[in-house]
């Protein structure tokens, strides 16, 4: 008799738990609710420095806000150590020039020096996207503060020195520091080339304009 009730309770018990089951398989699951149409997307950790997201297509398609009289403001004074667009576009083409003698086509990358890129260049017939291959060897440069040949003899000795990478940086050879009169400005890349090819060109480059240098000066 007693195991009578134990059967019947268990095949009760069974037959509960599989119709639970059955309805928690039926039941509709809940959608994510949808981010508004003008939100702009979540940053992307492959940005480079200075650069962000275009916003939602609703905000763009909105009607232009009216300009205040007189025009915008203007914006304020940009104290960041850079090199001028004037010197940028002297030693891009130098860099160019320079990869063109051993008719490699390379392009160049120019940044200040927080990473942002201030100038970039294509020679005639080298792959579209070397500037931005370029940008992203400067950009490292910045923040590890040598060459990017340099950059990489650190962090094959020193794990520890990885940390500092991030996922926008190039770590190719070809990058190097740029030096005004002495002064750290910036940052300067080709790309196209071998890595080895691409940094003889950005150094022959430097060597082309009085007072530009890959190195600080030596002090006294």
């Amino acid at each position: 008799m007693r195991l009578t009730r134990l059967f019947a309770t268990l095949a009760a018990t069974t037959a509960a738990g599989l119709a639970a089951a059955a309805c928690a398989q039926q039941a509709p699951v809940a959608a994510p609710a949808p981010a508004p149409a003008d939100a702009a997307p979540a940053s992307d950790p492959l940005l480079l420095p200075g650069d962000e997201t275009p916003p939602g297509l609703e905000r763009m398609l909105r009607a232009p806000r009216p300009q205040p009289p007189g025009g915008q403001p203007p914006a304020p004074a940009d104290t960041t150590l850079a090199p001028s667009l004037a010197l940028s576009m002297r030693l891009g083409q130098a860099i160019v020039n320079a990869c063109l003698a051993q008719n490699i086509r390379v392009g160049v990358g120019i940044t200040d020096i927080k990473g942002n890129l201030r100038f970039g260049m294509n020679a005639d017939g080298a792959v579209p996207g070397r500037i931005f291959v370029a940008a992203r060897k400067a950009s490292a440069v910045v923040v590890f503060g040598e060459s990017t040949a340099a950059i990489k003899v650190r962090l094959r000795a020193n794990v520890e020195e990885r940390a500092k990478v991030r996922p926008y940086m190039a770590l190719y050879t070809g990058g190097e520091p740029l030096y005004q009169d002495g002064v750290l400005i910036g940052a300067v890349a080709a790309s196209g080339g071998t890595g080895d090819q691409d940094d003889s060109c950005v150094l022959a480059g430097l060597a082309k304009i009085p007072g530009l240098s890959a190195t600080p000066p030596v002090p006294r």
